[in-house]
């Protein structure tokens, strides 16, 4: 297999637009359970805070429910569903991040996306996935039929770096550097979850709203002829445009995890 040196350039010439809104305040607090409580089960109007002070609350409400979820992950791993306790949770979460990052999805409703999620409670499960991991997952767009859920974190989930693209390059990189940790490969997480890779089109639409991948690299869909030359599409954001390169899928990199999209029927 080719160095991951060795990378070929597609130069897209796309700015990206605005601030993104997952950029963590300096020193954050968390905040008391009995609030917490209260923030997750009542709608914030949107014209009541800052934006400041909203992504500020937006990061508290995340960091603690999801070390909630994840504590609860370990208990029963298996069983693909959340209890009511941890999906009203996670829909608490999902719909605060949904108020402010209303330019994602400026015509879809939050009670139509919450119906869709309630009727299809595997979903959830797949979200609850993508949320623990570092994603931030939000509706990025909706098309026939479907609310299609994308990855929004301002870099590469922290929670899935450090992997090599499929199980092929991962038997490889083990065999071959066996002094080197590897935390698994991206294919078979991505299937694990229940969701897909974001293709090079939805990682392109996500970078016009939000800025994301500034300093690290994302593992994407990858057609077939690509992938059988040795190389795996990775994309990310160098200050001025977004990029798209063919990378050795045996490239394991403590900055690079990977994206995912999620489609969820509509009720």
């Amino acid at each position: 297999m080719k160095s991951p040196n060795l990378l070929k350039s597609k130069y897209l010439n796309m700015a990206s637009q605005g601030p993104h809104q997952g950029e963590q305040p300096e020193n954050p607090q968390p905040p008391a359970k009995e609030d917490l409580e209260v923030t997750l089960t009542k709608p914030v109007e949107t014209g009541a805070v800052s934006i400041k002070e909203g992504n500020k609350q937006l990061g508290q409400i995340r960091e603690t429910t999801g070390e909630r979820l994840k504590a609860a992950s370990e208990v029963q791993p298996a069983k693909k569903q959340l209890s009511p306790e941890q999906q009203k949770q996670l829909l608490g979460v999902l719909e605060q991040r949904f108020i402010f990052n209303r330019k994602l999805h400026e015509n879809v409703q939050w009670s139509d996306v919450e119906k869709s999620l309630k009727a299809h409670p595997e979903k959830l499960w797949s979200l609850w996935k993508l949320e623990v991991t570092g994603g931030a997952p939000d509706v990025i767009y909706e098309e026939s039929g479907e609310f299609i859920f994308g990855d929004c974190s301002a870099e590469s989930p922290s929670g899935r770096r450090n992997v090599v693209f499929d199980k092929e390059a991962q038997e490889w990189f083990e065999k071959h550097n066996p002094n080197l940790k590897c935390n698994g490969n991206a294919t078979d997480m991505v299937a694990e979850y229940g969701a897909e890779f974001m293709t090079e089109n939805q990682f392109n639409a996500l970078q016009e709203k939000l800025r994301v991948d500034r300093h690290t690299r994302s593992w994407l869909k990858t057609p077939d002829d690509i992938r059988k030359s040795g190389d795996a599409l990775v994309g990310f954001h160098d200050g001025n445009y977004v990029r798209v390169h063919e990378m050795d899928v045996t490239s394991c990199n403590r900055g690079r995890g990977f994206r995912c999209v999620l489609r969820v029927p509509k009720a």
